[in-house]
C-alpha cells in the first residue's frame, strides 16, 4: 500500500506512475490473498484461544503497528535506494542503515554491556545480522530498478513463501506445522494482485 502511495503521489523523490483502475483492482487482490493466507488460515487455530482470553482491542493495537512497520519498510528501502544509487553503491547505503540504526537502537532501549556480550556469543545473532545485511543490501539495489510498489510487494510475497517453508518443515528449530491449502491459495492469490499490478 505505502510503496504505490509514493508512486503515485511521487513521494520521497520516486518516479511517479499514474493510479489505474487495473493497479487498484491489483491492490484488492494482493490485499485479498494477504488476508486469505494470513488470517483465514489462522483462523481455526487462534478461535479457542480468543473464546478463552478476548484481546480483540489488544490484537487490533498489534495488527495497526504491524502494518506501521510495513510503512517504515518501504520508506527505509526506499531511502537506502536513493542513497544506493546516489554513491553508487548498495551495500555502503546498507552499512550506512545499520550504523544509524544502530545508534537510534541505543537511546530507544537502555542495553547493558553483560547482555550485549551475550547477544554477540550466540550464533542467532550472525545469522540475524548476515541476513539482514543481505536483505537491506538487495532492497536499496532493486528499489531504483523496479521501483518502491514492486519490490515490497514481491519481498512481501517472498516472505510469506518463506514463512511457509519454515513452517512446513519446521527449520530453524521452529514448530513444524504443515502448510494448508488455504495459506497455498492465499499465495497465489497474492501473486497474482503483484502480476496485475505490475505486469498489465
Amino acid at each position: 500500500v505505502a510503496g504505490m502511495l509514493f508512486e503515485t503521489v511521487g513521494w520521497f523523490n520516486v518516479d511517479i506512475i499514474p493510479m489505474t483502475l487495473l493497479r487498484i483492482v491489483g491492490l484488492m487482490v494482493l490485499l485479498l490473498g494477504t488476508y486469505i493466507a494470513v488470517v483465514l488460515a489462522t483462523q481455526r487455530k487462534t478461535l479457542a484461544s480468543r473464546t478463552q482470553n478476548n484481546q480483540t482491542s489488544s490484537r487490533l493495537v498489534l495488527r495497526l503497528w504491524a502494518f506501521g512497520a510495513g510503512v517504515l519498510c518501504t520508506v527505509q528501502s526506499t531511502f537506502n535506494g536513493q542513497l544506493g544509487n546516489l554513491i553508487d553503491s548498495p551495500t555502503v547505503s546498507a552499512l550506512w542503515a545499520f550504523v544509524i540504526g544502530l545508534i537510534v537502537l541505543v537511546f530507544l532501549k537502555p542495553n547493558t554491556w553483560q547482555v550485549l556480550v551475550r547477544g554477540i556469543k550466540m550464533p542467532q545473532s550472525w545469522s540475524a545480522g548476515v541476513a539482514g545485511g543481505t536483505f537491506v543490501t538487495l532492497m536499496s539495489l532493486l528499489i531504483p530498478k523496479l521501483g518502491p510498489g514492486l519490490t515490497v510487494s514481491i519481498s512481501t510475497l517472498g516472505v510469506m513463501v518463506g514463512a511457509m517453508l519454515v513452517q512446513q518443515f519446521g527449520l530453524f528449530k521452529s514448530s513444524r506445522q504443515n502448510v494448508s491449502m488455504t495459506q497455498v491459495i492465499g499465495i497465489l492469490i497474492m501473486l497474482s494482485g503483484i502480476i496485475l499490478i505490475k505486469m498489465f
